[in-house]
């Protein structure tokens, strides 16, 4: 699937329904809104680190929520040097990026780290990253390392998870929400079981790669 189709896909006027399922069925969050950011890049490292010679600094999707989460969506169709290090520079940028963006007169404390929200990174992979054998759906957070329990913040809710779907990676249960997702973003096709928003998805992907005469005749019918 080409890139900016896929960005469309999820971030067209009419498709917030779409992406707030993609995000669930990956990340097992949901939100009551998610709006896409209408620059898909972080404008601020640009800026920051310039001179430094970082000329790509940019994720495809940066959406938020309600509550001022970050979900970073980036689709990777060949493997990068230093990718790990990459998927974290990303996802702890959209964590700081909201740094000191406070409100002082409603702000009961002047705190500028009460600006900071959760961040979450979802990457679609078109390779391995991972032991091949392992699950094609893998997700990452700071837990207890005795206990497991998770990092949260004041509010309940973690601060930072990182998610990875590999398409080349077949290990994914058919019971997962995901794999769905996996299976139409792998092969462009969907099972009949699939959810409506995927199905509705597929539709939208057709009709974004259409001719421009089609879409013309379509839009006039």
């Amino acid at each position: 699937m080409q890139l900016d189709i896929f960005k469309k896909m999820l971030t067209s006027e009419d498709s917030s329904h779409i992406l707030k399922a993609f995000v669930k069925d990956l990340l097992g969050i949901e939100f009551q809104t998610l709006t896409p950011k209408e620059t898909y890049h972080i404008d601020s490292y640009k800026k920051s680190y310039e001179k430094m010679d970082i000329r790509r600094t940019e994720v495809d999707i940066l959406a938020t929520g309600e509550d001022g989460s970050h979900a970073t969506i980036e689709c990777q169709i060949q493997p990068h040097d230093y990718f790990h290090e990459r998927t974290i520079f990303y996802l702890a940028e959209a964590f700081r990026s909201p740094f000191g963006n406070i409100d002082k007169k409603k702000e009961n404390k002047k705190n500028n780290f009460s600006s900071l929200r959760p961040a979450y990174g979802i990457n679609i992979l078109n390779f391995h990253l991972f032991d091949q054998k392992g699950e094609a759906l893998q997700l990452f957070r700071i837990l207890n390392d005795q206990t497991h329990q998770p990092f949260l913040n004041g509010n309940g809710k973690e601060l930072l998870i990182l998610c990875f779907l590999s398409l080349k990676n077949q290990h994914i249960g058919r019971q997962k929400a995901a794999y769905h997702w996996h299976y139409f973003l792998k092969t462009g096709e969907i099972k009949s079981t699939a959810p409506d928003y995927i199905k509705e998805a597929k539709r939208k992907i057709e009709f974004l790669t259409l001719e421009r005469k089609e879409k013309e005749m379509i839009m006039n019918i």
